[in-house]
């Protein structure tokens, strides 16, 4: 049995997922230091970088957000990597990136105290802001809208080459903007098209949403927020086939049943609400299996053991084990205990 367990509290949301009684996978969600990752911003530029063609921008967010000239230009690429597509092109679009960056400088788009509309791609790490792009997506269940984009693609994942076709032929054909692109993500594969033509109706008023807040809004601030943990956790039982659902709030209960009301099709889904007095992370053994995570020592169940050290500047984590080597192509002797480190940046 697969499940995922929703434990909602004032501050923080924890997301566990379970196959068999045992723990796969452990997510928290905490209000002060929630995801920004697909945000989108209405961002204000206060540093230009001529010599990395680079700049700050203000997000409202702590630190300053980062953007560079390849996050400015069309760069399909970045696409490709963040929701694994094909696009149908007849030219190499890559170089074409590259032709653009090199006859661009960062100035004729950019200037201090100048309004931007921008998303988050990468997390803000340390004192690091985040880091952003000017090529907005906003993704949906079957489908991401590329607003400045106008190409169309599907996902690779879709191996069947009739779906493919099918699929590239049905958003071709879609009434919308000519300048805006869409890609079809796995999930489109089974859907309906009618479920499709409707999403990308969604897809469209949240763009235009996003456009009409930017002008109405004077100062740095968020536009747009990519779905919640709880969304996420929906997406993730209906999209991998899970049994169960458990929620230990009501609240929380209800807003999960209307957002898998749309998908209840794909996947008989089991949503319930857990009203045991015991708490529920307690009862399936997370909150134990969350303490022997965080200590410093951590046992394998071949018999080794995994030291983890922060310093300053990297996570250190030493691999001592009597039956593991540390290369594949070597085996220590009877008796003979195996060390490694491995060292992970924090920067």
């Amino acid at each position: 049995m697969e499940e995922i367990l929703l434990n909602v509290e004032s501050k923080e949301i924890r997301y566990a997922q379970l196959k068999n009684g045992q723990l796969q996978d452990l997510i928290i969600e905490r209000k002060s230091a929630r995801q920004l990752t697909g945000n989108v911003y209405r961002g204000r530029v206060t540093n230009i970088l001529h010599n990395i063609q680079s700049a700050f921008i203000d997000i409202g967010e702590g630190e300053n957000g980062f953007i560079h000239i390849s996050d400015i230009i069309e760069n399909t690429k970045k696409f490709e990597e963040m929701f694994d597509m094909d696009f149908d092109l007849d030219y190499d679009i890559q170089a074409l990136d590259m032709r653009k960056q090199q006859n661009m400088n960062i100035e004729q788009v950019m200037k201090i105290d100048q309004p931007v509309l921008v998303q988050v791609v990468k997390e803000p790490i340390g004192t690091k802001g985040a880091r952003l792009t000017s090529n907005v997506s906003v993704a949906g269940r079957y489908l991401v809208l590329l607003p400045n984009t106008p190409h169309r693609g599907v996902s690779r994942k879709i191996e069947d080459r009739t779906a493919r076709e099918r699929l590239k032929k049905l958003i071709r054909a879609f009434e919308m903007p000519q300048d805006m692109g869409l890609i079809c993500r796995t999930a489109s594969r089974f859907a309906p098209p009618e479920m499709l033509i409707a999403e990308a109706h969604d897809l469209l008023k949240s763009w235009q949403k996003i456009v009409t807040d930017f002008h109405k809004s004077n100062q740095p601030t968020c536009l747009y927020e990519e779905s919640d943990l709880i969304k996420r956790a929906v997406m993730t039982a209906v999209d991998r086939k899970l049994d169960r659902l458990l929620i230990d709030d009501y609240t929380t209960y209800q807003q999960c049943k209307l957002i898998y009301a749309k998908y209840a099709t794909e996947h008989p889904l089991r949503l319930e609400l857990y009203r045991d007095k015991v708490p529920m992370f307690e009862r399936f053994n997370v909150e134990r299996e969350i303490e022997k995570a965080l200590k410093r020592k951590i046992w394998l169940p071949s018999g080794g053991y995994l030291f983890f050290d922060r310093t300053e500047a990297m996570w250190t984590i030493d691999v001592n084990s009597k039956r593991l080597s540390c290369a594949s192509t070597w085996k220590p002797p009877k008796r003979s205990a195996v060390n490694c480190v491995y060292v992970i940046s924090a920067g």
